[in-house]
């Protein structure tokens, strides 16, 4: 198997990856790069590597929820104007139950039917191999 990087011609092979496995596209103007695998000429798998905007948000927790609400709203404001202004289209916020329910509930907010995980990358380290 080989990696490289995709071009303009392996679209099409994507695509039919992606709907013959289930998975959706990412969106063209949010993407840093694709790359391909290869076995015996065939592309068995694709990854993207796409723009992600978190909002993070630092209430101060003796407010009361009105205020809370209030100060999240100017906030989320300005990040939707920088985001648009960066062409970004997605802002994703990874909380706790209780703010969750609130951006949800008061805001347009949605949940993805998906886990969100992260690699944390290190100073030097280029590959992050098979854990055993």
């Amino acid at each position: 198997m080989t990696f490289r990087f995709a071009t303009s011609e392996d679209f099409g092979s994507i695509v039919e990856l992606a709907n013959a496995n289930g998975f959706a596209l990412p969106d063209p103007d949010n993407l840093i790069g694709i790359g391909v695998v290869e076995d015996d000429g065939k592309i068995i798998a694709a990854g993207a590597l796409e723009k992600l905007i978190e909002i993070v948000f630092i209430p101060d927790l003796y407010q009361s929820n009105r205020k809370v609400l209030e100060a999240m709203n100017l906030l989320l404001v300005e990040a939707v104007k920088a985001s648009k202004a960066n062409n970004i289209k997605t802002i994703h916020a990874f909380t706790d139950e209780q703010f969750s329910s609130l951006l949800l509930k008061h805001f347009d907010f949605r949940l993805r039917n998906q886990t969100p995980l992260t690699l944390e990358i290190s100073n030097g380290k280029e590959s992050t191999g098979i854990a055993s």
